[in-house]
């Protein structure tokens, strides 16, 4: 296989172990990159010693080309022994050309946009350059690449579909288990998230603030210590102008435009005259007051049926004296000939006849009756 890499730094900040440079090496089969921290440019030989090693054990391949830009780290005596007992080949590019070796010049490039923009989004400190570096690699090998189409490069290399799902935000708040406290002391403590361990399974590495440094840690929990919660501006509805009132069942009425009165022969306009239009409307009836009881309390209005109330034959009996002492006619007082024409309206002030029971409310209220009875009379 053939091998793109290239040497970057020095950079104008430390890590936290001193380190200022770094090398990257990336085949063309598979799109996967390998990332290693150097103190100098002579550890470039070490790195690429190490990176050979582990292509050959651990997936079986033997390094064919090796394509890098004229430094002097790629064209010491040392590496270039190295690569001749290895039987590689050595493809440099011109001097003032990077577009020739472009696979590793151009990775540098947005390695380095990822990096300035994870450590200004998290705010923590430059010299932390390192952790977001590796972050920033171990997220490029699991995303998909123009060169793959729709694979990843960890997916091309290992066969196993990565899972990215709920990856973290680097540096963010977390809370770290710890032990050394007392029974009285909390058992965590805040620290921010930089990322995954490469040579531990389900370990996260952990920057301590305090302490300044970075350890790998088991129990993580992450919690954000804020949440933003947008609420969408409700829309204003222009109010919507009330419609014309119109009585129920009377035509419209659409006005017609008026036609300019015609002239006679006299020279005088002609004039006709409408006859007034009269409104069938009725006035309105007033509102009816609640009838007081004799306890003084408003009762509530009731509808009242329009059937003219005839008296029974019961009412009719008493009225002509059957059952009196005298065996004459029990009239009330101030009853006439025209009381038959009136009991309509005296009988919706009285009890109902209809009933033995009521027959004593009527002797009592008699007067009362008889009185009502003269009002309309």
């Amino acid at each position: 296989m053939e091998v793109h890499t290239d040497l970057w730094g020095p950079s104008p900040t430390q890590s936290l172990g001193g380190r200022k440079y770094y090398i990257a090496f990336t085949d063309d089969s598979t799109c996967y990159t390998t990332l290693t921290i150097l103190r100098s440019k002579d550890e470039a030989l070490n790195a690429y010693k190490a990176y050979a090693a582990w292509a050959h054990t651990q997936h079986g391949v033997q390094i064919k080309r090796l394509r890098s830009d004229c430094g002097g780290e790629y064209t010491g005596g040392e590496f270039t022994k190295f690569l001749k007992e290895q039987g590689t080949e050595r493809r440099l590019t011109t001097h003032d050309t990077p577009q020739h070796n472009g696979v590793a010049e151009s990775l540098n490039c947005c390695l380095v946009e990822h990096m300035h923009a994870v450590l200004h989004q998290s705010g923590l400190p430059k010299m932390l350059w390192v952790e977001a570096l590796h972050f920033v690699i171990w997220v490029k090998n699991r995303t998909l690449t123009w060169a793959l189409g729709n694979v990843t490069p960890f997916e091309k290399l290992t066969g196993k579909k990565p899972n990215i799902a709920g990856v973290p935000e680097w540096g963010q708040h977390v809370w770290v288990h710890t032990a050394a406290n007392s029974k009285l002391d909390t058992c965590v403590a805040t620290a921010h998230w930089v990322g995954y361990d490469g040579d531990s399974t389900h370990a996260h590495r952990i920057y301590w603030t305090e302490q300044c440094k970075v350890s790998v840690e088991r129990d993580v929990k992450f919690t954000a210590l804020s949440t933003t919660v947008s609420i969408p501006t409700p829309i204003p509805t222009p109010p919507s102008a009330p419609a014309p009132a119109t009585l129920s069942g009377a035509p419209s009425i659409t006005p017609e435009r008026q036609q300019p009165p015609a002239a006679t022969d006299s020279g005088e306009e002609e004039v006709e005259v409408e006859d007034e239009l009269v409104d069938a409307t009725p006035p309105p009836e007033p509102a009816q007051q609640p009838r007081k009881s004799k306890s003084g309390q408003a009762t509530q209005p009731t509808c009242q049926s329009s059937r003219v109330r005839k008296p029974s034959q019961y009412a009719k009996r008493l009225i002509s004296g059957e059952g009196t002492a005298d065996g004459t006619e029990h009239r009330p007082p101030g009853w006439h000939a025209d009381y038959a024409t009136n009991f309509t309206s005296v009988t919706r002030l009285l009890p109902d006849f209809d009933s033995p029971n009521t027959l004593g409310a009527y002797h009592t209220d008699v007067e009362e009756a008889a009185a009502v009875a003269n009002l309309l009379l």
